[in-house]
């Protein structure tokens, strides 16, 4: 008898490590892969733009294995110096160079039996790069020093926003290393192909970064432009985008004039490429500023020219941040002196 298809994986992966957040097909591929991957010991290479949640994968995958109640150790290659790196993650013994008044375990042996979670691998020098692969083939290393060689348990997971074909071909990455970190691949495809994550996104960005006790909304206009901007710096730059936009906003809900001025920017540029027409809201902004400045400001008739209150027209002025220039009321001798 054959098998029934599997049902839907879940709108998220949730471990003791993180959630990855997404129903999009991108997103519920990489959920599939990372149930599967999540329990064994087997190296994992997750590659990525800046921004896309590297760090967050391999928090998920180490939240999901049997590892989980021991450490988790990230080390980051980006910038260190080759000594300092391979000090970094090896660590040194007593009087082993200058300076080494004591003993110091390195990252992998404080990971002991849990994972050593390893970014930018591609900054990584050739010489640490011979030492790594020790590791990966058969479980060994050497702090500086010693005489002696150490068997460490830990899995060893890597991430790259670099094509690390590219840096082989290159010759600055060992293909040897290469293939013995490629065993499953994970690549996180940039935020701006899988917009329609965003909703989820920033439902759950205003849960988990509230900035205080009710949880933030977001107006259907903001979250337009959310969905129209082209992210450079994927889900990272959204979640420090609405950071921002929840200390800006009032009435606990972010608007268009709490964004980033480049991004409600783009939207519009975005927004007059198409025939889609104008945003309601800024129509009434435009509407509203416009009877404003033919009546000269007078609140009372440009209420009465609107069929509003006074009281309607004020919520309106506070609600789109409108101002008077103080030019448009002087008189034309007045302007000529200025």
């Amino acid at each position: 008898m054959a098998a029934s298809p599997l049902p839907p994986v879940p709108i998220s992966v949730a471990s003791a490590g993180g959630r990855l957040i997404g129903s999009s097909p991108a997103m519920q591929r990489i959920a599939q892969l990372l149930q599967k991957t999540g329990p064994s010991d087997t190296p994992v290479l997750i590659s990525g733009a800046s921004g896309t949640g590297k760090g967050l994968v391999a928090r998920v995958l180490h939240g999901s294995s049997q590892r989980r109640d021991r450490p988790f150790v990230t080390v980051h290659c980006a910038g260190v110096e080759e000594s300092l790196l391979e000090n970094e993650l090896f660590g040194h013994e007593k009087g082993a160079f200058t300076g080494a008044a004591q003993a110091k375990p390195g990252l992998v042996e404080v990971a002991e039996g849990g994972t050593l979670f390893i970014d930018k691998v591609a900054e990584m020098s050739p010489g640490v790069q011979a030492k790594l692969l020790r590791l990966l083939e058969d479980g060994y290393y050497r702090p500086a020093g010693s005489t002696q060689e150490v068997r460490a348990d830990v899995r060893v997971l890597a991430a790259t926003n670099r094509p690390l074909e590219r840096e082989v071909m290159a010759g600055r990455f060992r293909e040897d290393l290469y293939y013995r970190l490629n065993v499953v691949t994970i690549e996180l495809p940039p935020l701006r192909e899988h917009p329609e994550d965003i909703p989820e996104l920033v439902e759950h960005f205003l849960r988990t970064r509230a900035v205080g006790p009710p949880p933030y909304g977001i107006h259907p206009d903001a979250l337009e432009a959310l969905l129209r901007y082209d992210w450079p710096g994927n889900v990272r730059e959204l979640a420090n985008v609405l950071d921002r936009s929840q200390m800006l906003a009032g009435d606990q809900v972010i608007t268009l004039d709490d964004l980033p001025e480049g991004l409600v920017k783009a939207m519009s540029a975005t927004a007059g490429e198409s025939s889609r027409p104008r945003h309601l809201r800024e129509v009434e902004r435009r509407h509203v500023l416009e009877v404003l400045q033919e009546e000269k400001w007078n609140k009372l008739r440009a209420a009465n020219a609107l069929g509003i209150s006074r009281r309607a027209l004020y919520r309106l002025i506070e609600k789109y941040r409108l101002q008077e220039d103080l030019t448009e009321g002087r008189s034309d001798s007045a302007k000529a002196a200025v």
